[in-house]
């Protein structure tokens, strides 16, 4: 009994193991995360307080953990399961993939994509709002659109970044901004350069999985163009990117620190450009993530200045 009791324990054990490890890597969910809360910080015009901290929680909750974490990723394994069958030798994420490697069945992971997929639909038109919900829905359809037959789009070069910006930089900031304010009241003009980086953002990533794409028939930025080009690409885009938000809030009237500080962020924006282009080879994934990590400690700066709480 007590060996049967053991063996049980052992499994139960794995089977959590196998499920949390699917909602990995956990700095995937620091982009919907940050753009959420800037648009909260710049809706209320300041930090939130009391019972809005309980709100924010809420939607951080689903749109990062329950959307980012289960819904997305269990679908991207599901959908994936062939390919990431045929790089099991060199995977850098097979602790992540517990569907390759035995801990899950397919079945286990169809059922807590669903259950990704249901309880953050519910809960965001439950507990947020119709734009909060409405964006989650579309974000969910571009995520399968993006992995699953017929269409899988993630071979066509552009579309992954594109979903990125659209959603995790665009979309996630409208639901915190409609969590205390009218969505339609939202500053639309920044909103071009809020998806150009993301999009130019997560194209550094590209850059050190070119291989694997290119065997496997995804067409990235640097596999339809070449490496050297698509790091002039993105050092040009991506510097480009803080120069126009600043022009834009200058034009705007924004606080005259949110200009400064944008401007500021050109120099970070043309160094990693600049790197990615000299060294992709050995650095695009630690570039991908000053990259993404910069967009993020900007958008949170400039949400706070914006609002009055810096400056």
């Amino acid at each position: 009994m007590m060996a049967v009791r053991l063996v049980k324990k052992r499994h139960i054990k794995k089977k959590v193991v196998s499920y949390v490890s699917i909602t990995r890597p956990f700095v995937k969910w620091l982009l919907p995360i940050f753009s959420v809360m800037g648009g909260s910080i710049m809706a209320l015009g300041r930090l939130p307080t009391g019972g809005e901290w309980t709100l924010v929680l809420i939607a951080l909750l689903i749109f990062g953990p329950l959307t980012q974490g289960i819904a997305i990723r269990s679908v991207n394994d599901l959908f994936d399961h062939k390919t990431d069958m045929k790089r099991r030798k060199n995977d850098r994420f097979r602790n992540f993939r517990p569907l390759v490697y035995g801990g899950l069945t397919r079945h286990e992971v169809a059922t807590f994509a669903f259950f990704g997929h249901a309880v953050a639909v519910l809960a965001a038109f439950i507990f947020l709002n119709k734009v909060a919900g409405t964006i989650l829905v579309l974000t969910l359809i571009g995520s399968w659109i993006y992995s699953a037959p017929p269409m899988r789009l993630r071979r066509i070069f552009w579309t992954q970044n594109a979903l990125i910006g659209l959603f995790y930089c665009v979309g996630f900031y409208l639901v915190g901004w409609s969590l205390f304010g009218n969505w339609q009241a939202a500053p639309f003009q920044i909103f071009p350069w809020l998806f150009m980086a993301g999009f130019f953002g997560s194209v550094l990533k590209d850059f050190s999985d070119i291989a694997e794409d290119k065997a496997h028939g995804i067409k990235t930025l640097p596999v339809l163009v070449g490496p050297r080009k698509a790091a002039k690409i993105v050092k040009i885009g991506y510097t480009l990117t803080y120069f126009l938000i600043g022009i834009t809030s200058y034009l705007s009237g924004f606080p005259v620190d949110t200009v400064t500080l944008s401007f500021l962020f050109i120099i970070p924006a043309y160094l990693v450009g600049h790197e990615i282009e000299r060294n992709w080879k050995e650095r695009g994934q630690v570039l991908m993530a000053i990259g993404i990590l910069s967009y993020l400690f900007w958008l949170l700066l400039f949400s706070l200045i914006y609002s009055g709480v810096i400056g």
